[in-house]
């Protein structure tokens, strides 16, 4: 749910929309000046008219890792996946398996000669490229592995051979939709994406979250806002079930979740709170526009896990910055 270069479809002028997500929202309360870098400015940092820090930040927010790199294509693999079956192509989960590590292998290598000053929304590059690291052979087998342990075990779970033998229950209009229309059915702009939805044999809704790191207590929370989102876009009665399932990739695990009215109503109240801050953080209630002074850093050991931290003038100045670990990050 992240922020991407938006097309221009008329003649308007590109605006940065406040927009909530749960991302944005964890991302503020653990440092505001981070969440400017990352929602606003770089905004337009894509356009080589833009100001050197506006383009610093965009290409900078590129920057990945093996594991998000990794939970992106397996996202995208499987939504081919399940295309496939609603069109009745055949599916290999050892052909699926050797795309997917094929294009990990690609996406390292492109990464490894990528300049900063080349990246996009579409291209990334590894950080530990951009600081002269490399991944070693060992590491390459053990990522190729855990991409392979990983469909292995989507294949595995009974809902996913249920519905990939017969995809008429899954509603292939929530399936990990690629667009970015700014919807309200959770009471403010957002753009919810959900990874697949079906309806069970009891009629019960499910939600599909496909997770490729261990379970979380975050999970619970974020199951809240899928229960809450797809409950109104549905248009759902509230004797309707809804549950969301996330399926743990890497162990082969699923945890379900239920909420009640008062959980729901809950939500409600927290995403309009958080959307409330960001407007109250912005010059205008609408666009998400302010200056980087604005915004509070909280300097910690987590700026060493941070893209921006080298723009980060309260940083560079902390003991933090001046210590071995700096080198090390």
């Amino acid at each position: 749910m992240l922020m991407l270069q938006q097309k221009n479809m008329s003649q308007e002028p590109l605006q940065n929309l406040i927009v909530w997500s749960g991302n944005r929202a964890k991302l503020l309360s653990r440092c505001q000046r981070q969440y400017y870098h990352q929602n606003i400015g770089s905004w337009l940092g894509w356009d080589s008219s833009s100001s050197p820090e506006s383009q610093c930040a965009y290409r900078l927010k590129q920057l990945s890792t093996p594991e998000l790199e990794i939970g992106n294509l397996l996202h995208q693999q499987i939504a081919i996946i399940f295309e496939k079956s609603r069109t009745g192509s055949p599916i290999h989960p050892s052909v699926e398996i050797s795309i997917a590590r094929a294009q990990f292998r690609d996406f390292v290598d492109h990464s490894r000669h990528r300049c900063l000053e080349e990246l996009t929304a579409k291209r990334h590059k590894l950080l530990l490229h951009e600081q002269g690291k490399n991944l070693s052979a060992d590491d390459m087998i053990e990522y190729e592995a855990g991409i392979a342990t990983m469909l292995e075990n989507f294949f595995q779970f009974p809902d996913v051979q249920r519905l990939l033998a017969d995809p008429a229950s899954v509603l292939f209009e929530h399936l990990d939709p690629t667009g970015f229309q700014i919807g309200r059915e959770l009471g403010v702009p957002s753009r919810p994406k959900t990874d697949a939805v079906f309806i069970d044999d009891d009629n019960t809704v499910v939600v599909c979250d496909w997770k490729c790191g261990n379970p979380s207590s975050d999970h619970r929370v974020q199951g809240l806002v899928y229960a809450l989102y797809i409950s109104r876009k549905m248009n759902l009665p509230p004797t309707q079930p809804v549950e969301i399932r996330f399926y743990y990739l890497s162990s082969g695990k699923v945890e379900a979740y239920r909420y009640t009215a008062e959980e729901q109503e809950e939500m409600q109240w927290q995403i309009s709170e958080d959307f409330g801050e960001f407007q109250r953080l912005s010059d205008d209630p609408i666009v998400n526009v302010g200056p980087e002074t604005r915004f509070k850093p909280t300097v910690g050991k987590a700026c060493f896990y941070c893209n921006f931290r080298l723009m980060c003038e309260p940083f560079l100045q902390s003991p933090l910055a001046r210590s071995s670990e700096v080198t090390s990050a």
